[in-house]
Formats: structure tokens, sequence, C-alpha cells
């Protein structure tokens, strides 16, 4: 975040199997006194953010140093195979930072999907533009989601362990 944008995005595609989000970690240093950092996970709209899908818990940020703070959601929030998302975070307009990545690398992405670019807004996200001055210093966190058919199979499996241990055995 800067000074010039009230809102950060960044976009991801999962891949083809569904992931659950566990937190999105980024460097982040207020200028000025603490701040709140605030924003979710939104859906794609065309290319950009549209509708927010779960908020994150805000975090208070108060260093003038870069630090690393940890963004989760406020409740559990699975992504979909084969979508697409944006990560938003906000702040009122004030000074704090997002750390950017000196090297001007993108984000190593983790598997379950891969990053999409980067968007800013200065009107609260009436209208979105690219970002290009660099790659931020950020990494998502995703599990992966069994599939019903597996967590079944599982089950029934231990089910039937349980079952043979207890049969009497014939000497």
């Amino acid at each position: 975040l800067n000074r010039s944008s009230d809102l950060e995005a960044i976009g991801l595609h999962t891949s083809s199997d569904t992931v659950a989000f566990t937190s999105l970690d980024g460097y982040f240093e207020s200028l000025f006194g603490s701040h709140t950092l605030t924003g979710g996970i939104y859906s794609n709209n065309g290319g950009q953010p549209g509708s927010l899908l779960v908020a994150f818990t805000p975090v208070t940020v108060n260093s003038s140093t870069p630090t690393d703070y940890t963004l989760l959601a406020t409740s559990a929030y699975n992504l979909q195979a084969n979508t697409e998302y944006w990560f938003v975070l906000m702040e009122p307009p004030t000074s704090l930072y997002w750390q950017r990545d000196t090297g001007n690398t993108a984000p190593t992405p983790a598997p379950g999907y891969t990053f999409n670019g980067y968007m800013q807004t200065a009107n609260s996200g009436s209208t979105w533009s690219t970002d290009t001055s660099g790659n931020w210093t950020v990494q998502i966190e995703v599990t992966p989601v069994p599939e019903p058919a597996s967590a079944l199979l599982t089950g029934m499996g231990a089910v039937g362990l349980l079952v043979c241990r207890r049969l009497p055995r014939k000497r």
C-alpha cells in the first residue's frame, strides 16, 4: 500500500484442486503511529476485484521498519478449483506501506495456485489499474481439501481395520 492508492490487490488463479485459504503473510511498515490493515478475498470481475467473499481479521501495523504480519480470514474459506480470486488489502489513506521485493521477483506460488498480477485503486475500487511498480513481499498459504470420495474411502478403511482387530482369531 502506498499514499497514492487506498486499495492494493494480488490476483491468483487456483489449480484443478479446491484449496483452503490459510493465511496471507506480508511485510508492512507504518511511518507514523499505528494503522489498521484490513481487506479480504474478492471474486474476479473482468480481470479486477469484484465482490467480497470473506474478510480478513484486522491487523494493527505499528512498526516503522518492515515487519512480517499475518492476515487470517474471519471464517474458514475454500478457494474453488480453476477460479480467479483477488486478495485485497486496504487502510485509510495514511502512511502504511507494503514492502516491495527488492529483487522485483514475483512471489513463489504454493501448490494449488499461480499468481495473476497486481492491481491498485485510489478511489475505493471504482476503477482499478495494473500496478507495475514492483512485486510485493508476500506469501499466500493454502492447504489441500480432500475430495469427498477420498475422505469416505479413508474412513471406510479405518472402520474395516477396527472391525478386523475386534473379530476373534481362529487358532
